[in-house]
C-alpha cells in the first residue's frame, strides 16, 4: 500500500469516490493491452470478490444479474451496487456504522489491488525510458488558473497550499496531483484553442514524455526525491471550458480523444520540486 494511511481516516466522499472509480479504472488498465490483462486478471478476480463481500456483509443483492460476466465487468456491477447500497456516490456522511467499516475496509483492500496490479501492468508493458523536464508548477486557492510558482512542496496530500472550489470531484487521495504535458497544451493551441499551462488547472507542465505512456500503475520520478504514480486520467469539466474553441472541453475527453487528457496521480514520496527538474517515467 503506498499510502500507510487507512482510509478509516479519509472523509467520507473520498472513500465513496475512490468506490466509485472502480468501475473505470480497471478497464482502463487493460484497454487494448491483452498482455496485461493476462497479468492482472487474478487481481481483477480478487477485486470482484472483495466488492462482492462487501455487498454480502451489506446483506445487499446486485440489481443486476451477473450469471455470465467476466471479472472486469463483475467489477463494475458490484461497484455500482455497493455505491448504492452505501447511500450513493454523493452521500455525505455513512448511514451506519456497518456502513462505514465495510465501505473503509474495501476501500483499502480495492487501493492495495490497484497498486499491485497498475506496477505488475508496468512490468509487462513498461514505459519508455526518456527523460522529460519539469516546465511550469502551478498551484492556487482554488479555480483556473493555477498562478505559477518557483519551488513547491508535496506531501501525501498533494502539494502544499494547493486549494480546490470544488471538493464534491477534486481532491481525493489519487487526485493529489494532476499533472499534463506542454506538447499537447501546445498541439491544442495550435488548433486554435485559447489555452496555455496552468489553464485546466494542472500542478505539474511536463515536457519531453511520450504522453500516451502516462497510464495507471507508472511511477512519475520528479525531480531528486518525488515520485508520484499515476491513477488515471482526469474527467475534464466546465470549469475549464473557457480554454477551448466553443467551450468544447470534452476536446481532452480520455474516451474521446485518448492521450489528450490530463492525469491524476497518488503521492508515493514527498519534496520539493522545481521548474526544470528532470521526469522520468518508470
Amino acid at each position: 500500500m503506498i499510502d500507510p494511511r487507512s482510509s478509516r481516516t479519509w472523509p467520507w466522499p473520498d472513500v465513496m469516490g475512490t468506490l466509485a472509480i472502480q468501475r473505470r479504472w480497471w478497464h482502463r488498465l487493460v484497454r487494448d493491452r491483452p498482455e496485461v490483462g493476462e497479468a492482472v486478471a487474478p487481481r481483477v478476480r480478487e477485486a470482484a470478490l472483495v466488492l462482492a463481500g462487501a455487498l454480502d456483509d451489506l446483506g445487499h443483492v446486485p440489481d443486476a444479474p451477473c450469471d455470465g460476466l467476466g471479472p472486469l465487468d463483475l467489477v463494475e456491477v458490484r461497484a455500482l451496487s455497493l455505491l448504492d447500497a452505501l447511500g450513493g456516490r454523493r452521500s455525505q456522511a455513512p448511514a451506519t456504522d456497518l456502513a462505514a467499516e465495510v465501505a473503509t475496509a474495501t476501500t483499502d483492500r480495492v487501493v492495495e489491488l490497484m497498486h499491485t496490479a497498475g506496477r505488475l501492468a508496468v512490468t509487462t508493458d513498461p514505459p519508455p525510458s526518456d527523460t522529460g523536464t519539469i516546465g511550469r508548477v502551478s498551484l492556487g486557492s482554488g479555480g483556473v488558473p493555477k498562478p505559477s510558482v518557483r519551488t513547491a512542496t508535496v506531501d501525501l496530500g498533494g502539494m502544499v497550499g494547493d486549494r480546490h472550489d470544488d471538493r464534491d470531484n477534486h481532491g481525493r487521495p489519487w487526485q493529489a496531483l494532476c499533472l499534463w504535458s506542454a506538447e499537447v497544451i501546445d498541439a491544442l493551441a495550435a488548433e486554435g484553442h485559447p489555452i496555455s499551462p496552468g489553464s485546466c488547472g494542472e500542478n505539474l507542465t511536463l515536457t519531453g514524455l511520450d504522453w500516451p505512456e502516462a497510464r495507471p500503475g507508472v511511477q512519475v520520478h520528479l525531480g531528486p526525491d518525488v515520485v508520484a504514480e499515476i491513477s488515471g486520467e482526469a474527467s475534464p469539466c466546465r470549469t475549464i471550458a473557457d480554454s477551448f474553441l466553443d467551450r468544447r472541453f470534452d476536446r481532452i475527453d480520455h474516451d474521446r480523444h485518448p492521450g489528450w487528457s490530463r492525469v491524476y496521480a497518488w503521492v508515493v514520496s514527498g519534496g520539493e520540486i522545481h521548474p526544470g527538474d528532470p521526469v522520468t517515467l518508470g
